[in-house]
């Protein structure tokens, strides 16, 4: 079954206060269906000895996915992903500080926490890892965009500047869930040429 997919809920509604803004202040915009990735076949850009884990595969907290995708048309992205934790926050608990619009607050904020390890043969530079939460609804949710020193409590969502290969690093996303959901799942979901989502794996 297909899922339909969430933009980013009230991305630019979380805005530092006026007094606090200024350079990189403020939210990223969010995904858009233009800067998805192309993904193309990938095989042959694997690391001889790395295991891809099966699209479809269902894990547990803790447990290792190697995922090779597409972020660039010219770039194979190949990552050990593994979800550590997830966590449920309020409003009031971390983003102490922060203007919450009355949409915004009706959601539910959560942080998902991950290792994530370069298993390419190349720097992977600033790369958006497509990690999504999955709805009591089946709905996809994009991960909010804060930059790095926007938001200290959970970032970053993208890897750093320098990435190089076998080095890891800690992330994480945060989402905000519609009212009367619950976050079911995480999910590595990218895109195909088409703008449809692929086979995802869970957590």
């Amino acid at each position: 079954m297909n899922r339909r997919i969430l933009g980013v809920i009230g991305a630019l509604a979380l805005a530092l206060p006026v007094s606090a803004c200024g350079s990189g202040g403020s939210p990223a915009a969010g995904p858009s269906a233009s800067s998805s990735p192309t993904v193309a076949p990938y095989a042959t850009a694997v690391p001889s000895g790395v295991a891809l884990t099966t699209p479809g595969t269902a894990l547990g907290l803790g447990d290792h996915a190697v995922i090779a995708w597409h972020p660039k048309v010219s770039t194979t992205a190949v990552l050990d992903v593994q979800v550590t934790r997830i966590e449920r926050t309020t409003y009031d608990k971390s983003f102490q500080g922060w203007k919450v619009s009355a949409a915004q607050a009706a959601t539910t904020p959560y942080f998902v926490r991950a290792v994530v390890t370069n298993e390419s043969t190349t720097p992977l530079d600033r790369v958006a890892v497509p990690i999504w939460a999955e709805q009591d609804a089946g709905t996809l949710v994009a991960a909010q965009p804060f930059q790095q020193r926007t938001f200290a409590p959970c970032h970053p969502y993208i890897t750093p500047a320098s990435f190089a290969p076998g080095a890891h690093i800690d992330m994480c996303f945060v989402f905000a869930i519609s009212p009367g959901q619950d976050l079911k799942s995480v999910t590595f979901r990218p895109y195909d040429d088409s703008n449809q989502p692929l086979q995802s794996i869970t957590w």
